[in-house]
């Protein structure tokens, strides 16, 4: 990047630069920063000399064990609520002892962001009655509720009434009992809900801006000063409901119309067509601006609701909801979003201090990917907890995975890290020991980060984290020096990125995590687009636009250690480029236009090919399943000939050409599921199926079966029971079976056997509960990220039954109660549901 010039408070001018490694240059040298967070007691406990003299001895034991790099936080509160002489006192002190030092600000809480929650999968009620009572929904400014009729297409809607601010109450007129009546809430999300990590910055920017321009024309930034660090709010990004949100400021209206207005060339008509509107079309911009979806996903009412005029506008639902109303508001939210962020990066280099500003990346999201030649924000802070590939894991994922997307030179350091998150909880003082210290370390910096910022030097208050505080155990203080030696020693901090293979995050239920392969290449997620290729249980595939070669490379491995080779056949014609991740081209045979491929946990990339023919393979395992139904069918005493003829027909009238493998597999894909149904060796029904449930959303997924399954991952308290006797997040299900016997349930969805899920119960027409809790999966992961789980056995009648689940357990790894629930089936005898899968997305593929 171009060299920049910041000049401090006493005249002295100082040059910074960042280089291909991430590295920041400051005045001709690497600057590799080892230190942390330090929140003053002068700051955050009064301006009283005793706080003062207390920071003071908490300084020089840093400055004693020369760990003299540290950012100064105001802990809960934002920057500017500090005195500004008390900060300038700070910053006096520090450039007087040779601190280096940034400033964090997290100061944008004026205008928090309020808007209408569009959950239809969740604030719902069927058959309602004369009232119907919404609650826990804090922050509650003001809702409507909209009545799905099956009498009319036109949904009948009202005003709930809002109670404590937290309950609105519904009472419909004239809704039957098939009608299903959805909740609309408009909440105000304040600080501490995640929601408030995106404060309303359409309507408050200017204001917050300005603001900050006075409070810093008080404060001079002295020779130590090197960046900003979260010029916005702390970790700006899109947690909780923010997906669901249509915020309701004029800011927000006004700046999503005029990004309308460009997005569809000023031509209202592209953009009723490109919403898909139907009969009564939208008149103008500033009216779709305002409009408030009434659906989301696959749930709700096919309308736009303009709240301003009453007026509403149908859309079209053959049989989802055919427009990009959704799709717009997010890219809208994106876009302008990260063109605030770099706005405010510019203001304050312009007219503050021109050194780096520095965002928080706790995650993989587009607004971090600086898309600016030039200007705008200038680096990422990685937030990294625990211990090991944990820590290189979620640094890949959330910070250098990001910084690979940007058109210039960022730089990358690590912002907060530490053992655990939950500074109050730690047992004992920082580090276990120097080598534990150095390897975790060592595992961020293997992920590109050039700088190191422990979480904790100083936190307040000190009682609550008397063991996180690294400022009161020198000895790791020493740790952190001799760090600093081995860092500025070591030859990765010159160098350029290592080789990257990408996998588009936008791709739902592809389950890949960030990870390091065993070439050294990085398999880091990419906001590029991409498609998922269905290649059976075992095998995956993906492809993505490889910009570097300038066409489509299709990326392919196993979850199945059995499966070490898989026969593709591309054709006579066709000649692939078969490499491994780190692009060393694979010597591979061919036998009349089938290819052998090696395969395994590994990646490959293929390329100079058009498209990825399905294995053979898959053609081999429906073969099995078809010879294991007609088996069973045998054994249950019914006719199987034309089971047979089909099986026979299949295999042996069709050539046996490359052409031909997907017509086969379809046809056997075809007189699998013809068996399933015929046989019923299972009772299936879908996750999001649910009769009634409090989950938090039915999420839409191409690898989920049925396209979508109910997900819970939520950090609030779980609600009241229908029953009103306890709390928990519930779903239940109706079903029916018509042989009497003894049925095994399974569920597929989440690995009971990870941290990362909830415990829960379940019972069956009332009876008790069955707790369960880290069961293994039974064969191998579905959909990415899905997995078959044997429950335990059932007794049951003919007839109609009833299912509960019930989560009242947060996960081990997090508060979060966290369940996701794909499918269900009871099964008899020795079926199971990971063996017998029809293939019907390879089956549709092939067709």
């Amino acid at each position: 990047m171009a060299l920049q010039v910041y000049r401090d408070g006493q005249g002295g001018n100082h040059t910074w630069s960042i280089d291909d490694g991430h590295t920041l240059s400051w005045d001709s040298q690497p600057y590799l920063p080892v230190g942390g967070a330090f929140e003053p007691h002068y700051w955050t406990d009064g301006q009283t000399e005793d706080n003062w003299k207390a920071d003071v001895a908490a300084l020089g034991v840093l400055h004693e064990h020369r760990v003299l790099d540290l950012y100064l936080t105001s802990g809960a509160a934002g920057l500017t609520s500090i005195p500004a002489a008390a900060v300038q006192r700070m910053i006096d002190y520090l450039d007087a002892n040779g601190f280096r030092y940034g400033l964090e600000i997290a100061d944008c809480h004026t205008s928090p962001l309020t808007g209408f929650v569009v959950k239809p999968e969740l604030y719902r009620q069927v058959g309602p009655g004369s009232t119907v009572r919404f609650g826990n929904l804090t922050g509650l400014t003001s809702a409507f509720y909209g009545i799905a009729s099956t009498d009319t297409q036109d949904p009948i809607l009202g005003k709930a009434k809002i109670v404590d601010r937290e309950t609105a109450e519904a009472t419909p007129r004239g809704a039957g009992p098939d009608d299903v009546l959805l909740l609309y809430p408009e909440r105000q999300f304040l600080d501490g809900t995640p929601e408030s990590r995106l404060p309303d910055l359409w309507q408050g920017y200017d204001d917050y801006r300005d603001r900050l321009l006075g409070y810093f024309s008080h404060v001079k930034l002295g020779p130590g000063f090197r960046f900003f660090l979260d010029p916005i709010v702390r970790n700006l990004s899109f947690e909780g409901d923010v997906a669901n949100v249509v915020p309701t400021s004029d800011g927000y209206r006004l700046g999503f119309q005029a990004w309308l207005v460009k997005q569809y060339d000023h031509n209202v008509d592209d953009l009723n067509q490109g919403w898909g509107v139907q009969q009564r079309d939208l008149p103008d911009f500033a009216t779709a601006a305002r409009c408030i979806p009434l659906w989301n996903g696959p749930k709700g009412i096919p309308v736009l609701y303009d709240p301003l005029k009453a007026a509403t506008y149908t859309i079209i639902n053959k049989p989802k909801m055919m427009g990009h109303e959704w799709e717009d508001i997010a890219q809208f939210r994106r876009d302008s979003v990260r063109g605030y962020m770099n706005a405010l990066a510019n203001v304050l280099k312009k007219s503050v201090a021109n050194v780096p500003v520095v965002y928080r990346c706790a995650r993989d999201m587009s607004i971090y990917v600086n898309d600016s030649h030039e200007g705008g924000f200038d680096g990422l802070g990685i937030m990294a907890y625990g211990h090991g590939t944990q820590l290189s894991s979620a640094a890949s994922s959330g910070g250098y995975a990001d910084i690979q997307g940007w058109s210039r030179p960022g730089w990358l350091i690590v912002s907060d890290t530490l053992d655990t998150g939950d500074y109050a909880s730690k047992t004992t003082p920082g580090y276990d020991s120097r080598a534990v210290l150095f390897n975790d370390w060592d595992e961020l910096q293997n992920v590109g980060a050039r700088g190191f910022f422990t979480a904790a030097l100083q936190r307040l208050p000190v009682d609550r984290f008397d063991k996180a505080n690294m400022v009161a155990v020198p000895d790791q203080l020493s740790w952190m020096s001799s760090y600093a030696a081995s860092f500025e020693a070591s030859p990765q901090v010159t160098a350029a990125d290592g080789p990257v293979l990408p996998y588009p995050s936008s791709i739902p239920g592809l389950g890949l995590r960030a990870k390091k392969l065993r070439s050294g290449v990085w398999w880091l997620p990419t906001h590029q687009p991409g498609s998922l290729i269905p290649m059976g249980p075992s095998l995956h595939c993906y492809n993505y636009l490889d910009t570097a070669h300038g066409s489509t490379a299709f990326v392919l491995w196993s979850t199945n250690p059995d499966l070490s080779s898989v026969r593709l056949p591309f054709g006579k014609n066709v000649k692939p480029v078969i490499s491994d991740a780190a692009g060393n081209v694979m010597s591979v045979k061919d036998k009349n236009g089938v290819w052998s491929v090696p395969v395994g946990s590994e990646p490959i990339v293929i390329r100079r090919v058009n498209k990825v023919p399905l294995p053979l393979e898959l053609t081999d395992e429906a073969k099995r399943q078809a010879d294991a139904l007609i088996k069973m069918a045998a054994d249950q005493g019914t006719l199987t000939d034309s089971y047979k003829t089909r099986l026979f027909y299949a295999m042996n009238k069709l050539d046996d050409k490359a052409d031909t493998s997907g017509l086969r597999l379809t046809l056997l894909s075809n007189l699998v599921n013809s068996m399933l149904r015929d046989l019923q060796p299972f009772t299936r029904f879908e996750g999001e199926a649910t009769s009634n449930h409090t989950f938090d959303s039915l999420a839409t997924d191409p690898q989920a079966s049925g396209g979508a399954y109910l997900s819970l991952d939520d950090a609030n308290d779980p609600p009241l029971l229908p029953s009103g006797s306890g709390h928990g997040y519930q779903a239940s299900y109706k079903f029916s079976v018509n042989t009497p016997g003894r049925y095994t349930l399974w569920l597929g969805g989440s690995p009971l056997n990870s941290d990362q899920t909830s415990p829960f119960s379940y019972r069956v027409d009332g009876g008790a509960y069955h707790e369960i809790r880290s069961i293994a999966p039974d064969g191998e992961p579905y959909g990415g990220h899905f997995v078959w789980s044997n429950l335990g056995n059932l007794t049951l009648k003919p007839g109609n039954h009833t299912l509960e689940i019930l989560v009242q357990e947060k996960r081990r790894a997090d508060g979060h109660y966290t369940l996701a629930v794909d499918a269900l089936c009871l099964t008899r005898g020795d079926f199971k549901p990971s063996n017998f899968v029809a293939n019907n997305a390879e089956a549709r593929t092939a067709q």
